[in-house]
């Protein structure tokens, strides 16, 4: 899959479909990337997985201009995806929805050997926030891009973030 790229870029990838309930943390991803572009981060969003017609329709213009949206792609492609990723996002925040399920993508993001930011909550009440991933206490279209920032600014802090990614990964996940 080609992806189209623009020197400078930030890439964030997401592999995973949205469905009723992720529906409002998708789009918050979305406002995100919105905002990296609109304050001078130029910043990609890739994305794969199905989107429900109500969800599409729902995103203005704007919302949607950096966005590539692959649509559903097989599993063994998603490798090289995710690897073309500057950070991983899931986005959200605590509650009964997040607290009790284990997006399927976390494991392979903490596997792909970059930083991963997420909320506080499901796995990462197994890990210590600035160590194996970035906390978003908040989750808000605002919180995410001024994580963002700090990170696409730090690569020192992405490789250790990576580093204790994949080992959290390797301790805590075996096929």
């Amino acid at each position: 899959y080609p992806v189209p790229y623009t020197p400078g870029e930030k890439v964030v990838v997401f592999t995973g479909s949205n469905t009723f309930a992720n529906e409002p943390e998708m789009r918050d991803l979305y406002v995100a990337i919105a905002i990296l572009n609109q304050r001078g981060t130029p910043t990609r969003l890739v994305r794969t997985g199905f989107n429900s017609p109500k969800f599409l329709d729902g995103l203005t213009p704007e919302l949607r201009e950096h966005v590539l949206d692959l649509g559903f792609v097989e599993k063994a492609k998603l490798p090289k995806l995710l690897a073309l990723a500057d950070v991983l996002v899931q986005p959200g925040r605590t509650g009964p929805f997040n607290d009790y399920r284990l997006p399927s993508k976390l494991p392979e993001f903490l596997a792909m050997g970059k930083a991963v930011v997420l909320p506080p909550t499901n796995l990462a009440t197994l890990m210590k926030d600035g160590r194996e991933a970035i906390f978003l206490p908040t989750g808000t279209p605002d919180e995410i891009p001024a994580t963002l920032r700090h990170l696409f600014v730090d690569p020192a802090r992405c490789a250790t973030l990576a580093k204790n990614a994949v080992a959290f990964g390797q301790k805590h996940f075996d096929l």
